[in-house]
């Protein structure tokens, strides 16, 4: 297994990701995000608890510094 991908395709976000399939062999697939505005990712040693808990799902963090940001600074598109 490798790590997942990411391609960010002009607004769009895209998640690559490997999985085993049913005959033993690892595939790719992915996840599109359409008209992300914004994104964040963290290195695997500055991950915590509630990241680790995720893994393997998608999750929505309603109240996070960075997402206030946004609530600050309506016109910044933020992309790190």
């Amino acid at each position: 297994m490798e790590s997942p991908k990411v391609r960010v395709d002009r607004v769009n976000y895209v998640l690559m990701y490997d999985f085993e399939d049913e005959d033993g062999e690892y595939r790719w697939t992915g996840t599109t995000f359409l008209e992300t505005i914004a994104f964040k990712q963290t290195v695997d040693d500055k991950i915590n608890v509630f990241q680790i808990k995720a893994y393997n799902a998608v999750a929505e963090v309603a109240d996070s510094e960075w997402i206030n940001e946004f609530s600050l600074h309506p016109r910044i598109l933020i992309r790190s």
